[in-house]
């Protein structure tokens, strides 16, 4: 009698639970379709945005949208911006090798070194400002332990 009471009711809710979360997450994050909140308004081909994974659409629209500029930008903008959790965000990066701010860091690295070499008029400070760093310090600090040079050699090099 106590299993037809307690038992079985709660086991039967745990089951249909499991599975309208299980069929939620399915429509929402499945193969088939994906999160409404990944597509970029700047993709030009519908077609290739079905078939690219997340990790991929969310690195390719935070380049073409230069999102990595915006001072402070980090995980929770992120998170915001693409409807995933913190944890599914983090997951995405970790599993490509990188972590969010590595990520962010080297676009901006990339960015600034692209601006040493065509716009010789612009001091260091400038050049870390437009890349977004916070810190022309920290734009030093890292584009050496990335490039093997500082920005003044670099420019010597390629300016």
């Amino acid at each position: 009698m106590l299993l037809l009471t307690t038992i079985l009711p709660c086991a039967l809710t745990a089951v249909v639970t499991f599975f309208v979360v299980r069929a939620f997450d399915r429509r929402r994050y499945g193969s088939q379709q994906e999160p409404a909140l990944l597509a970029s308004p700047a993709a030009a081909n519908v077609e290739s945005t079905r078939t690219e994974e997340p990790f991929d659409r969310i690195t390719r629209i935070i380049r073409e949208e230069k999102l990595f500029l915006t001072p402070g930008l980090g995980r929770k903008e992120l998170v915001q911006r693409f409807g995933l959790t913190n944890r599914q965000i983090g997951a995405l990066f970790s599993e490509a090798g990188t972590s969010v701010p590595e990520f962010i860091r080297d676009c901006r690295l990339e960015y600034a070194k692209n601006l040493i070499a065509a716009r010789p008029d612009l001091t260091f400070a400038e050049i870390a400002d437009a890349s977004g760093f916070l810190h022309a310090t920290t734009f030093t600090v890292d584009f050496k332990n990335k490039y093997g040079l500082t920005p003044s050699q670099y420019r010597e090099q390629h300016g």
